[in-house]
């Protein structure tokens, strides 16, 4: 009777052995793929800042251009009345930004 209880009592301990590593294979499986899904959601907004930050780098380029020519425009005031009206209002616009400065 003594070995069969040990047969037993083996069997239970292999059983728990084997659910203890089923569960530990599951939560490294969620682990892994919550932190897959982390780093690729990352990965995506880096992307769509380097984007955006591409974009406004342009319109400020389009900008300062645009600054440029209108002080140009003002400062040798010569061209039709409405450039000048709206190179005064575009340059009035841009001074809160401190996009005059270059």
């Amino acid at each position: 009777m003594g070995n069969n209880e040990i047969k037993k009592s083996s069997s239970k301990i292999k059983m728990i052995l084997v659910i203890l590593v089923i569960i530990i294979i599951i939560a490294a499986g969620i682990y892994f793929y919550w932190k897959y899904k982390t780093i690729s959601d990352t990965i995506e907004e880096a992307k769509s800042a380097v984007e955006r930050n591409i974009f406004l780098e342009g319109l400020a380029i389009e900008t300062k251009n645009e600054i440029s020519r209108c002080e140009k425009l003002i400062s040798q005031e010569i061209g039709e009345f409405e450039d000048f009206a709206y190179c005064k209002k575009f340059l009035d616009w841009t001074k809160p930004f401190n996009l005059n400065n270059k």
